[in-house]
């Protein structure tokens, strides 16, 4: 790993194989050109697959995504063929992605939530199953925006057994713990106490781990994200020692 590259902002291979690489994404990328046009101005400089474009000179293929505002591990295939074949873990279930997510609230110990979720591809909700276990509770002395003198955050461990546009964060939203940072589905006094006074900005959402069997090796493959600064801060926010 490259000391001289700042994780948090600069998208890295981490591993490279025969047929795809391990790749870390910021916070703040696309990995597809945003349709919106002012984004896609705003952030020309910042899209993944643009970046292999300009970086490695060769197209790539993610075989999952994730949204702008997440960070952490995915995987690229190096040509269509090998996308082709990595795309069936993906669709088959068995790629099994984890996260890591900081939560306003004090979830159950560990659950699972099922509650079907909208999507554009589909007329009526579809059951979208998200697993969930708590790694830290943290309790702070600040008051906001509720009568209650203190306020309680969770770092949530989360496993995804489908995979639907924002359905972490739309799930924990629904469970009444907003994950921090989130401005379209999270909780703005919460977000700005996390900005501004714990120095936490954006939202605390992370692709931690990856596992799957290698369709070209057939090994068992378990790789982790390194952690950004932000994300030290929180674990040590959490005095919880991520596992690497």
């Amino acid at each position: 790993m490259n000391p001289q590259i700042n994780l948090q902002d600069n998208p890295q291979i981490l591993k490279e194989f025969e047929n795809y690489w391990l790749v870390y994404k910021p916070r703040g990328w696309f990995v597809h050109p945003p349709s919106d046009k002012r984004a896609l101005k705003k952030f020309s400089h910042k899209i993944l697959t643009s970046w292999f474009l300009q970086n490695l000179n060769r197209k790539a293929f993610p075989i999952h995504r994730l949204d702008f505002a997440t960070e952490g591990l995915m995987i690229w295939s190096k040509d269509s063929e090998s996308a082709g074949i990595l795309n069936e873990l993906h669709y088959d279930e068995r790629l099994i992605k984890t996260y890591h997510a900081v939560v306003r609230g004090s979830p159950a110990d560990e659950g699972i939530v099922d509650i079907p979720l909208k999507s554009d591809a589909y007329l009526e909700p579809i059951v979208c199953i998200t697993k969930f276990k708590t790694l830290k509770r943290l309790e702070l002395p600040t008051q906001i925006n509720s009568e209650h003198a203190t306020s309680r955050y969770s770092l949530m461990e989360v496993t995804l057994q489908t995979g639907r546009w924002h359905q972490i964060r739309r799930h924990f939203n629904r469970l009444s713990n907003p994950i921090i940072g989130d401005r379209e589905h999270g909780d703005s006094h919460h977000n700005r106490y996390f900005r501004d006074q714990l120095k936490l900005d954006g939202l605390l959402l992370k692709a931690e781990k990856l596992q799957f069997t290698c369709p070209f090796s057939n090994e068992e493959k378990t790789f982790r994200s390194p952690p950004t600064e932000q994300w030290q801060k929180i674990y040590s926010l959490f005095d919880h020692r991520s596992l690497q």
